[in-house]
């Protein structure tokens, strides 16, 4: 029997699966589908939902998400420190306009969003309904294609950490759909690349060029390296200023990065870029 704690009361949940063909599906807030392509740096909102459950009814459920997105090429897409939450006043939300017992965490899983109703007030979700969401980030030298799934679904609420619940208590068969994240890196500081819904494109580009203007490289080039070296990417992206270190920068801004682009106003291409 699992035991769920939510806002300092303790629930029991039965432990025999009914029979059932339901998702939970992890949507990358501003993608397309279960896909988003971003630039490294960037902070991805991770949105959960379910789908299909009529004619059962969902009373309960627990969504668990890993702290580290599996896949990639180099780099890292991980949690970003930011506490997972149950928006109650998305439009979507699963139990809008009910009294949800409450959301917590379970068992010390890190990355937890439940909620549970009174068996009364369970409801047939049949469109894509909100469940809660979770934020990741994505690391300067992210490339390549990542993986965020469910952590261990299934329909044992004893044992499993991801699970749907319904009005009589038993779990609930259910598939996930993972979110894939694209890091829009091709690891060559000769070319611009740009996320685009689910895909990249890859423009080749000045060395030094950083904010994508031109050339010659000016001083507005060398006043966005030292915003990324501050940290601060309102005006260039963090990968366009990790230009030192041929062909695809070091994953770091630092002062490499600003002699870097010194060298390109002086007309020093280090990287043999066109242009």
């Amino acid at each position: 029997m699992k035991r769920i704690t939510m806002n300092g009361c303790l629930f029991a949940l039965a432990v025999t699966a009914a029979a059932s063909a339901q998702t939970m599906s992890l949507v990358p807030r501003g993608g397309t589908g279960n896909s988003i392509a971003v630039a490294p740096c960037a902070t991805v909102t991770i949105d959960v939902y379910a789908q299909g459950i009529a004619p059962d009814l969902l009373r309960a459920y627990q969504a668990t998400l890993p702290l580290t997105a599996t896949g990639g090429a180099s780099g890292s897409v991980g949690h970003d420190g930011a506490v997972p939450m149950i928006n109650s006043g998305h439009p979507d939300y699963v139990f809008a306009a009910l009294t949800a017992s409450g959301t917590g965490s379970v068992d010390g899983l890190p990355l937890v969003v439940n909620a549970l109703q009174f068996a009364g007030d369970s409801v047939s979700v049949t469109t894509s309904m909100y469940l809660g969401e979770f934020q990741y980030e994505v690391s300067t030298n992210a490339s390549g294609s990542f993986t965020i799934d469910a952590v261990d679904p299934g329909t044992n609420p004893s044992v499993n950490d991801s699970f749907l619940v319904d009005r009589f208590d038993q779990p609930i068969a259910f598939t996930t759909i993972p979110a894939q994240i694209t890091a829009c890196n091709d690891l060559d500081v000769c070319t611009w690349d740009v996320p685009a819904g689910s895909s990249c494109t890859n423009t080749p580009n000045a060395y030094g060029d950083v904010n994508h203007t031109g050339i010659p490289v000016d001083i507005f080039d060398i006043l966005c390296v030292l915003d990324g070296f501050a940290g601060v990417y309102t005006t260039c992206p963090c990968l366009d200023t990790d230009i030192a270190g041929c062909p695809g920068g070091d994953g770091i801004i630092d002062i490499f990065d600003i002699l870097a682009v010194l060298d390109a106003f002086a007309g020093v291409s280090a990287c043999s870029c066109p242009g």
